[in-house]
């Protein structure tokens, strides 16, 4: 019930007669104290500790109102608010702020209130100039199960770094903070916990504690260096003593030296000769070698390609024999009879209807020898090849010519039309089956394997998703391989790719008209007409209301076509391919990620969403030469998780697989120690409470990675470091 009987009762007496007859309805008779007293307040509103009226009237429904309270308590509480009231408004109604402080007053009744949980102390609450303040530090406290000793310690650390407080926000600040980092402690051992961060404060006020003791070892110690300096002196003028001695000495070796030197060198000269004419001698020796192995694995290579292509192409040769026949015929024809020929030629030339079944043919056998041509490079199950087969096509005079044509049969605007449209790729030519692709692409990435590229676990789920045309978005944190991978998938499939950035406005897509009537040709209408990879990266950080422009080229219609803003009506190449990526699934922002907008659902349903994570099995391929720095990693980030858990939040400063591989590089060249490099890639930046959570968390997970324990003693050295003095240099 509580304060819902002020909005229907006027007056105090009636609010407390219905609080009586709820009594006497639970079996709470008349004689009880807590109705005795309430009866006299009614008749004597005055009687009452608590004044206005209405807040006694209203402190007194909310504790009948608690179901924590047992009628037996009332009464006991009811004096304990006449307490508290007194010390929160010393001037009764009359007090500074009274409408603000009444309503912390009723705040302290609430359900999970300050009061019912003993989080009361007159000293603590008085220390706050701004009263809301302490209602902020008590419900940080409520947040804790442990709160009472967490409570009981923080009193009087509070009332002894108050005076070292500016202004209530830092004060409540640094309470917060003590009150959150005592949670992690056991009761035993909060009080201990909390006498480093009072040396600190009062450090950082100019008290220090200073030990009579060590002020004498100081002194004694400076005495001691004195007559070291001393005796240092004496030591020094002999020394340059000896030195110029040394000196002239020295120059004689020196000279001696340069003379050895040069005869050596001289020898040295004539050996290298020699050695130098008996390499040319084995290089050439070894080069012819390698030409006769070269030309024999040639051969066998040529005899296996035709043997495994011969069952597909045995119809296609029966048909080219027919072919041949035919023709060879005709020829014989036109050598035994010219004047026959020039009369069927003329024939034809009259005749519309034969001259369109000859061009029908022509199309026809065109087509058959494409077929034939495509069939051919699968077969030979070599990427190289059918590279070396485009580059040959595009350069080809026929292509040259359609190119032409199309030029100057096309209205004139201001587009680059110099480059030729490139042939299909049969890697995505989806008239060729889709396992014999597959098997071409699966073989070549092997033998990359085998020459020692990495690929990540994603890596065969997004390239079947791109030759599928898909449109794949790679989610996944920063520094996890999404854009490298896409690099490995074009390099695989022999395509160019363009990273084209995020999306900001409608124009990063479909270019504009300038002022002067050209056409600003943005990277996307490169990509839609010659068949390029087009990388949307950081599309969930892009303007959401440029990217629903994608729709348009998102269904994925080998007979699509767009009109572009210079009215050129652009044919979609059957090559082109759209891949996203981001940081977030496309809802907006997360905990990590807090800029990002939300990707429009109609866009987010023409994506095939792939998570891209950090890989494990990468970074140990990465770091195989170091197994020891690669435990190390696999425990570091294993903590970080376990931070992320315990808090509630990202944890920051994670590694990536970018910076796995920048550690490879520095052992690799031994150029940064392992002390340099655990103190830039795993400790700057951070925090001592959060380096010393790690620290914790690695030596608990050291007895699995026994490698990494050298590693991870030098880590802890650091942190500990750092957490007593501060010290990061």
């Amino acid at each position: 019930m509580g304060i819902f009987v002020k909005d229907n009762v006027k007056t105090v007496p009636q609010r407390i007669d219905i609080i009586i007859d709820r009594l006497k309805a639970a079996g709470i008779g008349a004689e009880s104290e807590f109705v005795s007293v309430l009866n006299i307040i009614k008749r004597q509103p005055d009687s009452s500790a608590i004044k206005p009226d209405d807040l006694c009237a209203d402190i007194i429904e909310l504790i009948v109102a608690n179901p924590k309270y047992s009628p037996s308590k009332y009464y006991q509480v009811f004096c304990q608010a006449e307490k508290i009231y007194q010390a929160v408004f010393r001037y009764d109604d009359a007090s500074p702020d009274f409408d603000k402080l009444r309503l912390i007053y009723i705040e302290m009744y609430r359900e999970k209130n300050v009061v019912e949980n003993q989080l009361f102390d007159v000293k603590l609450y008085n220390s706050f100039n701004d009263k809301e303040k302490y209602l902020v530090l008590c419900q940080t406290l409520l947040d804790n199960p442990n709160y009472q000793a967490v409570f009981n310690t923080i009193k009087a650390y509070a009332l002894k770094v108050r005076e070292y407080m500016l202004d209530d926000d830092m004060y409540i600040a640094h309470l917060v903070k003590v009150a959150t980092r005592l949670s992690f402690f056991v009761p035993e051992k909060m009080e201990d916990a909390l006498k480093p961060e009072l040396e600190n404060i009062q450090r950082m006020n100019g008290i220090y504690n200073v030990d009579p003791v060590k002020i004498a070892k100081v002194e004694s110690s400076i005495k001691e260096a004195s007559q070291i300096i001393e005796n240092g002196v004496d030591l020094l003028s002999q020394v340059d003593k000896k030195s110029v001695y040394i000196q002239k000495l020295s120059e004689d070796f020196a000279l001696k030296a340069d003379d050895e030197r040069k005869a050596q060198e001289a020898k040295l000269e004539l050996k290298l000769n020699a050695a130098s004419h008996k390499l040319d001698e084995i290089l050439e020796e070894y080069a012819d070698n390698q030409k006769k192995i070269l030309l024999m694995e040639k051969d066998i290579l040529i005899k296996q390609v035709f043997a495994d292509a011969e069952s597909e192409l045995t119809k296609y040769k029966a048909m080219a024999k027919t072919i041949t026949a035919s023709t060879s015929m005709e020829i014989a024809n036109l050598n035994k009879n010219a004047e026959g020929v020039l009369s069927r030629v003329s024939s034809f030339m009259n005749n519309d209807d034969q001259i369109k079944k000859a061009l029908e043919n022509v199309e026809v056998n065109q087509a058959l020898m494409e077929k034939i041509n495509k069939l051919s490079m699968l077969n030979d199950a070599n990427i190289e090849t059918m590279q070396k087969h485009m580059e040959a096509t595009l350069a080809s005079p026929e292509v040259k010519v359609i190119t032409q044509t199309a030029q100057a049969q096309a209205p004139a605007m201001a587009t680059d039309m110099s480059q030729a449209i490139p042939a299909i790729n049969p890697l995505l030519d989806p008239s060729i089956p889709f396992a014999s692709r597959w098997d071409i692409v699966m073989k070549e990435k092997k033998k990359r394997e085998n020459a020692g590229e990495h690929y990540h676990e994603a890596f065969d789920d997004v390239l079947m998703a791109i030759m599928e045309d898909a449109n794949p978005y790679l989610i996944g944190p920063s520094g996890c391989g999404k854009t490298f991978m896409i690099k490995q998938i074009a390099r695989l499939l022999d395509m160019e790719f363009i990273d084209i950035g995020y999306i900001n406005e409608e124009y990063d897509i479909l270019g504009f008209q300038t002022a002067t009537g050209a056409y600003s040709t943005p990277n996307f209408y490169r990509c839609y007409k010659y068949g390029i990879i087009a990388f949307c990266d950081e599309l969930d950080n892009g303007n959401s209301r440029a990217t629903v422009k994608l729709n348009s080229f998102l269904s994925n219609n080998l007979d699509s076509s767009y009109n572009f803003p210079n009215g050129e009506c652009v044919k979609r190449h059957p090559n082109f391919r759209i891949v996203a990526a981001g940081n977030t699934e496309g809802n907006g922002a997360d905990a990590n990620y807090n800029t990002r907008e939300k990707i429009e659902e109609s866009v987010q349903q023409r994506f095939l969403p792939v998570h891209v994570g950090y890989d494990n099995t990468v970074e140990k391929n990465i770091l195989k030469a170091y197994p020891d720095w690669f435990e190390f990693v696999v425990v570091f980030r294993m903590a970080t998780d376990k931070w992320s858990e315990v808090n509630g939040i990202a944890a920051q400063g994670i590694l990536t697989t970018r910076d796995t591989s920048r550690i490879k590089r520095y052992l690799d060249n031994k150029s940064f120690s392992p002390e340099k490099i655990i103190k830039y890639e795993f400790v700057q930046t951070k925090d001592a409470e959060y380096l010393s959570f790690l620290s914790d968390q690695i030596q608990k997970l050291i007895g699995k990675h026994p490698q990494a324990s050298q590693i991870a003693a030098i880590f802890a050295k650091q942190v500990k470091e750092i957490c007593l003095n501060g010290n990061r240099g």
